[in-house]
């Protein structure tokens, strides 16, 4: 019990570290741009990007907050992760610009998994957001996938320039970036942890490797068990 309590706490107290750390950032942005003399102009667009990026920092802390840190699981049911996969697609091709040939599927029809939509949607919606952030213009970024067994092994591949192999299992930390110059697009380094614990609530797992050229991250999801035939 005791030890439960230090994680539980000592997790809060990163929480609020991290997040200060991150919601102070763009007020000094700003007031060294007004004190710089920046035009209104450019100084109202940069506003609206920070408010864009703070409202997205606000919703990834609270899906990683509702998480529990011993990863209880959700109800699961039979999913279709194609269809699952043409919905994230489309709601990253409207945010990217990308035409729904920048997001190929070569995952067969008949895949089923015994998946939570909320959990999965929000894992392969997290992937996707990742790999199109580090990816060339248009990509691609594909899902390929195949049965291993009691499993299904997905995975997502991109184009970009990949992650250094003693950073693998790292970028799944929360706050783990590897541009630290920290540009606009970067993001907070939130998605890929968001994604793990959605995956392991599931009872599955994911993990990354370098595809030369980009990044491959794998999932691994329990199959649906199989509907026997009805008999005639």
């Amino acid at each position: 019990m005791a030890g439960r309590v230090a994680l539980v706490l000592g997790g809060q107290g990163q929480l609020v570290r991290d997040r200060s750390r991150e919601l102070r950032t763009p007020a000094s942005r700003l007031r060294v741009a007004r004190e710089g003399g920046v035009p209104g102009q450019d100084l109202r667009r940069r506003g609206a990007r920070e408010v864009t990026a703070r409202r997205e920092l606000v919703s990834d802390t609270l899906s990683q907050a509702w998480h529990d840190p011993e990863q209880r699981g959700t109800a699961t049911e039979p999913l279709s992760p194609l269809a699952v996969w043409d919905l994230v697609v489309d709601n990253a091709g409207f945010e990217s610009g990308w035409p729904a040939r920048c997001f190929p599927c070569r995952l067969p029809a008949d895949a089923r998994v015994a998946g939570n939509l909320n959990d999965l949607a929000q894992a392969l919606e997290n992937l996707v957001r990742n790999a199109v952030r580090h990816s060339p213009a248009e990509g691609p970024v594909c899902l390929d996938g195949r049965r291993e067994g009691d499993c299904w092994h997905l995975w997502i591949s991109d184009r970009g320039p990949g992650v250094p192999e003693d950073r693998l299992d790292s970028i799944f930390e929360p706050f783990v970036r590897l541009d630290q110059a920290r540009s606009a697009g970067s993001g907070f380094g939130l998605g890929l942890s968001i994604a793990r614990r959605a995956v392991a609530r599931q009872g599955g797992r994911i993990w990354a490797e370098n595809g030369r050229p980009g990044l491959r991250v794998h999932l691994c999801l329990p199959a649906a068990p199989e509907v026997p035939a009805a008999n005639v």
